[in-house]
């Protein structure tokens, strides 16, 4: 038989670790902030390089021009109508805007005609990403069939 003193004691320590585990608990739930331009530009660089070695294997020509689709996410049609206006100032394209099928977001594709080797360029990623942030976008990647030219 065990002396109640020990259960009791046992207990008492039980709600001791408890209350103090419970103090020193986070108090602040840390935001979690999104991404900078540069982490953002790091991991669009990384996937084009794997994009790029597929395409490689594929035998497409990376310095060849071809159709380009430019993807991108903004909050609103303006958003959208203000980034078009920002790419057309850089390269000439084709622009499809239209609303997201994640409302309220609204997608814009632009279509180039580029060399793959200059549109995976840092510096051209990360003026895209910038491009994007601007209105409150986001540059979502892009895309070329796996044509041969």
């Amino acid at each position: 038989m065990q002396n109640p003193w020990v259960t009791i004691g046992l207990v008492a320590l039980v709600v001791v670790l408890l209350a103090v585990l419970w103090m020193r608990r986070p108090r602040h739930h840390h935001r979690h902030e999104p991404p900078t331009i540069e982490e953002l530009v790091a991991a669009q660089v990384e996937g084009d390089e794997r994009l790029v070695e597929v395409l490689r294997q594929q035998g497409v020509d990376l310095n060849s021009p071809r159709h380009i689709d430019l993807e991108f996410y903004t909050p609103s049609e303006d958003a959208a109508r203000r980034l078009v206006a920002s790419l057309e100032g850089l390269l000439p394209g084709e622009a499809d805007v239209r609303p997201s099928v994640q409302e309220p977001e609204w997608a814009v594709t632009y279509v180039v005609s580029a060399t793959v080797s200059s549109i995976v360029q840092p510096q051209a990623v990360e003026q895209r990403i910038r491009l994007a942030a601007a209105v409150g976008g986001e540059f979502d990647g892009w895309g070329t069939p796996a044509d041969k030219r």
